[in-house]
């Protein structure tokens, strides 16, 4: 049976003697261009590549993280918006509630001189002024004149407070004179009142109603 002897390393013979004739300092400098000319390839085709590819996505990653945390601010921003717009609605909503439409006025005024007669005073004048708009409402002023006693006056206006729409008294004018309600009683104070009350009505300003308003 042939046996199959290994490679003859014969011709590797004078370059191994000529490199051990060579000094420590040239042999390791051998050593050194043999290794940069393995490993230069491979950092060529394989590394350089790689840490360039490295470099643009590190470049996107931190452009998009840019992007992302303005995106994050925005939408922040825009929920903010949002909740503060949805408070503001609810707002007006609320005052809305609380101003009468404009077929709610007569009743309105009815409640407020009830309340004046409710409370015992005499009327002499109960009289509308013309309305002023301001925005989404109108004021309609309310000029009146009545006596009562001083209790009776506070009652007036204590009952007009609690009524379920907004309602302000100003411009007060207040005389008194001294009354003898019978022959040895002693005297009471009857208070003359002149006032305004003002009330308040909800204006619709969208283009449905301003063209039934503009109707013939």
């Amino acid at each position: 049976m042939n046996r199959i002897s290994p490679p003859s390393t014969a011709f590797l013979d004078p370059y191994l003697e000529k490199i051990g004739r060579l000094s420590k300092f040239q042999r390791i400098l051998i050593c050194v261009a043999t290794l940069v000319f393995i490993i230069a390839p491979v950092v060529y085709f394989l590394y350089i590549p790689k840490h360039e590819q490295i470099g643009i996505l590190e470049d996107e990653y931190e452009s998009l993280s840019r992007e992302l945390r303005q995106y994050q601010k925005k939408a922040k921003s825009l929920k903010k918006y949002r909740a503060e717009a949805k408070a503001i609605e609810a707002d007006f909503e609320k005052a809305r509630q609380a101003l009468p439409e404009n077929e709610e006025i007569p009743s309105l005024l009815k409640n407020i001189s009830r309340a004046g007669q409710d409370a015992g005073l005499e009327f002499f004048q109960f009289r509308p002024e013309r309305e002023s708009t301001v925005g989404f409402y109108a004021r309609i002023p309310v000029s009146m004149k009545f006596k009562g006693s001083y209790h009776e006056v506070l009652d007036f206006f204590y009952r007009v407070s609690k009524l379920s729409r907004i309602v302000n008294i100003k411009d007060i004018r207040m005389s008194s004179t001294k009354l003898r309600k019978q022959k040895g009683e002693n005297d009471w104070e009857q208070l003359d009142v002149s006032c305004t009350s003002l009330t308040y009505k909800f204006v619709d300003k969208t283009p449905q109603a301003a063209t039934e308003t503009r109707k013939p």
